[in-house]
């Protein structure tokens, strides 16, 4: 009896997380071509299933193409679109970033996201 208990709460967990995956990329796959419009492309992808499942997305572009105003307008007009709202304000991070690096000169920004909990971008030039 303990045994089937354990084994169903084991079943339900797996469909939670495969639901909380199915759920995360619709959201994504909706945010596609807003970051193809903003001159970005989707460089690494990898789904990883565990007990807080997690999509991790590598998007690459060039810096001098990241357009605040823009994205700015995107924020607002999608409010309600949380993923694509994480990432564009990852976008103008990245762009303040550049700002206060001054004299560096890099040309490509890449953005390493994990959409799990927590969600959490990661910046990197070159």
């Amino acid at each position: 009896e303990r045994k089937d208990e354990l084994k169903n709460k084991a079943e339900d967990f797996k469909s939670e997380a495969h639901s909380k995956i199915d759920n995360l990329l619709k959201e994504f796959n909706e945010t596609i071509p807003a970051i193809k419009a903003l001159g970005f492309s989707i460089s690494n992808f990898q789904v990883g299933i565990a007990a807080t499942p997690e999509v991790e997305i590598k998007l690459t572009g060039s810096l001098n193409a990241i357009d605040t105003v823009k994205i700015n307008e995107l924020i607002e007009n999608n409010k309600e679109k949380a993923i694509l709202v994480f990432i564009l304000k990852g976008f103008l991070t990245a762009s303040k970033a550049k700002e206060r690096l001054g004299n560096l000169i890099f040309n490509t920004v890449e953005l390493d996201l994990k959409l799990g909990i927590p969600p959490k971008i990661s910046i990197a030039f070159s």
